[in-house]
């Protein structure tokens, strides 16, 4: 009876490591979301690059098997996937739900007890750099990658970038309501789409961008009929949206490009660097004068502060558990249910005023969100996962 190969995948074999690496690069888009900030980065070219190897690998795996006698599917279900507790999926989703809700919240009240935007960023640095390097260098969470001399220069330039982007949305946080906030920054998905076309060069679907414009049609419709911001603050707000998309087009470069870095890793580069721009910037905004003059203030404010910049490192590495034991598009779907639950915490807290017309375009952003999350999830399947294929000789 002559033999006949079929292409099968056997854990540990380079078919599963390929595998595992398209399925890192696949997670490691979404990690850009989980530095201080939340935003989506397709890198559809790169995985597009490891799925030809992929399909490369697979023509030169093969298993000799009689006729008749199909392989083994335990084998290729361990190698496809793993089966993960409820109760573990519970808990990541759980603490990430309560940390994004609560660095929000806190952050204001941070803010409005000493209004000193960049002071609460340099606190945060300050524990992002100090719980980075207990997760790498003390848990032995990951292994550093080192960088090239040229790599340096440009970690200091993104850095600036790195900490303006968090300087001005603490800054848009306290000059406007978190409700206006938390909608505005519904259009950082639209800014990295027009930041990657113009920077990048890449290309997007027509159905991807079409459904950004209920997006972009409900923060209008939000924003307008909001009589509490000022222009000033809707001007910050909307330099905060600009570099928080600018940011993520360039932390995909680092998590996903060359250098491939474990999120932790990049924030142990940028967080002491960040902290010194702010450093300058206390100087020169005059904020360090200010926490003289509060100097009896100090210990009470440090509570708020020092919490804040607590839960900013955690959420970071929250984040990267979280989509590790659910998906992607589980943590895009949750953090629109999110959104929806701070607005609404907001409104119970703060006695915001809602209106017919707000509620519409908080819909409209919300709705928008989960279509535009399911559509570049979908076209991101078609790309990193290639159909099976066997050959009969």
């Amino acid at each position: 009876m002559a033999p006949l190969q079929v292409a099968v995948d056997v854990k540990g074999g380079p078919v599963a490591k390929k595998r595992n690496a398209v399925e890192m690069k696949h997670a490691s888009k979404y990690e850009a979301v989980s530095l201080l900030d939340e935003s989506m980065v397709v890198r559809e070219d790169e995985v597009r690059e490891v799925v030809v190897e992929l399909g490369d690998a697979r023509d030169k795996k093969v298993v000799e098997v009689e006729e008749g006698v199909s392989a083994s599917p335990s084998k290729q279900q361990i190698a496809k996937t793993s089966y993960v507790p409820a109760s573990t999926v519970a808990f990541w989703l759980g603490m990430w739900f309560i940390q994004n809700i609560g660095v929000t919240f806190w952050n204001k009240k941070a803010l409005n007890a000493l209004r000193l935007p960049v002071t609460l960023t340099f606190v945060h640095m300050v524990c992002n750099t100090l719980g980075a390097f207990m997760y790498i260098h003390i848990y032995k969470g990951i292994e550093r990658k080192p960088l090239k001399p040229g790599q340096q220069s440009l970690m200091v330039y993104f850095s600036l970038i790195f900490v303006s982007n968090i300087i001005t949305g603490n800054w848009s946080l306290g000059l406007v309501s978190i409700t206006f906030n938390q909608i505005m920054r519904a259009l950082v998905p639209g800014v990295v789409v027009g930041l990657s076309m113009l920077i990048l060069g890449k290309t997007y679907s027509t159905e991807r961008k079409a459904a950004l414009l209920p997006v972009a049609y409900g923060v209008y419709l939000t924003c307008s009929g909001d009589n509490s911001c000022t222009f000033f603050g809707f001007l910050i707000t909307v330099v905060a949206v600009i570099f928080a998309g600018l940011k993520a087009v360039l932390s995909s470069k680092f998590l996903t490009g060359d250098l491939k870095l474990h999120p932790v890793d990049l924030i142990l580069h940028q967080a002491p660097l960040s902290a010194m721009w702010c450093l300058m910037a206390m100087l020169m905004t005059g904020e360090w004068q200010v926490l003289m003059r509060h100097w009896y203030d100090l210990p009470h404010l440090c509570v708020w502060y020092f919490i804040t910049g607590v839960v900013s490192f955690l959420l970071n590495v929250t984040s990267f558990y979280a989509n590790k034991v659910t998906s992607p598009v589980t943590l895009c779907v949750c953090g629109n249910v999110k959104q929806i639950m701070v607005i609404s915490l907001s409104i119970l807290i703060n006695h915001d005023v809602i209106t017919t017309q707000k509620m519409i375009g908080i819909m409209l952003v919300t709705i928008g969100g989960i279509v535009y999350a399911y559509i570049s999830t979908k076209e991101m399947n078609k790309i990193a996962v290639p159909a099976p294929r066997a050959q009969a000789i």
